[in-house]
């Protein structure tokens, strides 16, 4: 009698077990659907957001696969450059740029293959490309090697920016340097800038020579290094009226040169300024 209750107490316990456990079960598995539904709209967003953000920008992002060939370049590349995305993908770094088309020494691709080979990060690899009407657009690139959760290598993950305009007005300033030396190598004016203290900051050759010396010598040396106490000091006064002033100051002055002699100069001394408008050096 007591096993037959027993067992009656236990069919009973499994029906009134037996439907918690199924509605237990379904709890879980409504829990488990909305935090996969969760996950899942992180994700979409998450990747709308990056596509807004490539859109938005004025790089391009590329990829490379384990085999460092490209996988992937976002269409700005191709619209930027106008070339098909078929002149890309599946190849290498070095046949594309090697191409006719691009501007890049053979060093420097042997120095960045170097680098993705040793799956080392990319910074600032610059190259150039010519287009059909025969302009050329610089560029700058990095990338950063990216590896499956269990350390297996995946390729590169990179971006490109265009620095066309930024490397064309780093051309200009070395052609208006390189005139500007130009003329001052060879002019027969005697010219010179100090800064406030004293200090040579330039010289043209023809100043240099009247005081044996070269202008890279001259350079960081100060007036009361080539004069007396008391010819250092006028020509200090000279430039104090320059900075109190504001203006121009012309004074006729002896002036010994290295060999002895003494000429009367007239020299004009004259103000410049920073781009902020601040007062930086005195011309001569």
């Amino acid at each position: 009698a007591l096993m037959g209750f027993m067992r009656e107490l236990h069919l009973e316990y499994i029906w009134f077990a037996l439907p918690l456990a199924i509605g237990a079960i379904m709890v879980g598995l409504h829990l488990n659907a909305r935090v996969f539904r969760s996950m899942f709209e992180s994700f979409r967003h998450s990747e709308s957001r990056f596509q807004d953000f490539a859109i938005a920008s004025s790089d391009w992002f590329w990829e490379l696969g384990p085999d460092l060939k490209f996988t992937y370049v976002s269409d700005r590349f191709f619209n930027d450059m106008q070339l098909s995305g078929s002149t890309r993908i599946g190849k290498s770094p070095r046949e594309v740029l090697g191409h006719s088309s691009t501007i890049c020494s053979a060093e420097a691709i042997d120095e960045l293959l170097a680098t993705l080979t040793a799956r080392l990060p990319v910074r600032n690899f610059d190259y150039a490309y010519r287009g059909d009407d025969g302009s050329i657009k610089f560029c700058r690139a990095s990338a950063v090697p990216f590896f499956s959760p269990d350390g297996e290598f995946k390729g590169y993950r990179g971006s490109s920016s265009d620095t066309t305009m930024t490397k064309q007005a780093e051309i200009r300033l070395a052609e208006s340097e390189a005139l500007f030396r130009g003329i001052v190598e060879h002019t027969p004016a005697s010219i010179n800038l100090k800064n406030t203290d004293g200090t040579f900051l330039f010289a043209t050759r023809r100043f240099a020579e009247q005081f044996d010396t070269t202008p890279e010598q001259l350079v960081g040396k100060n007036v009361f290094d080539f004069f007396t106490e008391e010819k250092a000091s006028e020509f200090r006064s000279h430039d104090a009226e320059v900075e109190r002033t504001r203006q121009s100051v012309t004074r006729e002055t002896e002036v010994p040169f290295a060999d002895g002699t003494i000429h009367n100069i007239l020299s004009t001394k004259f103000p410049v300024y920073d781009a902020d408008g601040q007062l930086t050096s005195i011309g001569s």
